[in-house]
């Protein structure tokens, strides 16, 4: 079925392959590209110039000295000296003449602001090393913001310099989610939506036609902060906006939940409470854990706090890195 058709090339053969169709459309590709490459080159010779020839130059279009009757090309110049293809583009050649012009005797370049063209410098390298020596679960961006350096140059430096791999905690520790604790708060609104069905009403043909309303956001809501690890719920705070039973909760042994006043701001003071009530929480329902446990939390203002960062190490709690919110 390939190659089979109205070529004349392939009129009278039978079906071929995929793989030989392929081949024989790459060379009538590579035939009528040089064809057209050896036109194309008629037309437009290529000039080798020498010392001693006589050129004609175009004048810029923005040349004062060009009116309306002026002749667009100026001349004949004779070569002093031709380099062939190791000259400069038009371009460039244009800014140096003009560089020149302004007053400009210096050839080399000058000295310009910003970084170093490479900063993977031996002393980079030493510095980035003596961070992971201290903790080898930073990231590649905590590990830039300490050392002021870009994440470009650290991910390269860590990564072919240092010839450094991010190995997996999971597999190297089997038990590590197991002490991992993770929280989250949210923002839970109450709706109260009709179906189809329970918006169907019998009408007579003189019934006027039936007005729904639309359907907005309820006034009523809650905030809750949760804390769960692999195995459930361990800890969780609602608001006092909407007064929700937890009697249940109590049965399967969750305990009554923290509520938070309302009009509070969870800020540091407040979640700090909430850290000290997790901290009292864990003792009793994941006493396996409560001298290892590893809490995992957002960046946001409250939890990155002073009073926050320096409560978790007081208390034996280590903090997993949050991973950046990247906007794509």
């Amino acid at each position: 079925m390939y190659g089979i058709g109205n070529v004349p090339e392939f009129a009278d053969q039978t079906p071929i392959t995929i793989e030989e169709a392929r081949k024989k459309a790459s060379l009538r590709t590579e035939q009528s590209r040089s064809k057209w490459k050896i036109k194309h080159d008629s037309h437009h010779p290529k000039y080798v110039f020498k010392e001693g020839d006589l050129v004609i130059r175009k004048i810029a279009f923005n040349d004062p000295r060009l009116i309306k009757t002026s002749p667009k090309y100026e001349g004949p110049f004779m070569l002093q000296k031709a380099f062939k293809d190791d000259c400069i583009s038009r371009s460039q050649s244009g800014k140096w003449h003009k560089t020149f012009k302004e007053g400009r005797e210096e050839v080399t370049d000058e000295p310009r602001s910003g970084r170093s063209t490479t900063a993977r410098t031996d002393e980079n390298v030493d510095r980035v090393l003596e961070v992971l020596r201290t903790d080898r679960r930073l990231s590649i961006q905590q590990i830039a913001d300490t050392l002021h350096m870009s994440t470009f140059v650290v991910h390269g430096i860590v990564t072919e310099n240092l010839q450094m791999q991010l190995l997996d905690l999971i597999q190297n520790e089997p038990d590590f989610l197991n002490s991992v604790v993770t929280g989250d708060d949210s923002w839970m609104f109450e709706y109260d939506p009709e179906s189809k069905r329970q918006s169907c009403a019998w009408h007579t043909k003189s019934s006027p036609r039936p007005k729904k309303a639309r359907m907005s956001k309820s006034r009523i809501k809650t905030m809750i902060i949760v804390f769960f690890d692999i195995r459930g719920i361990v800890h969780y705070v609602r608001t006092s906006m909407v007064l929700i039973s937890w009697r249940n909760d109590l049965e399967v042994g969750l305990g009554p939940p923290q509520f938070v006043p309302q009009g509070q701001t969870v800020n540091s003071a407040f979640y700090l409470e909430v850290l000290r009530r997790l901290k009292r929480r864990i003792a009793r329902v994941r006493t396996d854990i409560k001298d290892t446990v590893k809490l995992h939390h957002d960046k946001a203002t409250s939890h990155t706090a002073f009073i926050i960062t320096n409560f978790l190490p007081r208390s034996n709690t280590s903090v997993i890195p949050h991973p950046l919110t990247v906007p794509t």
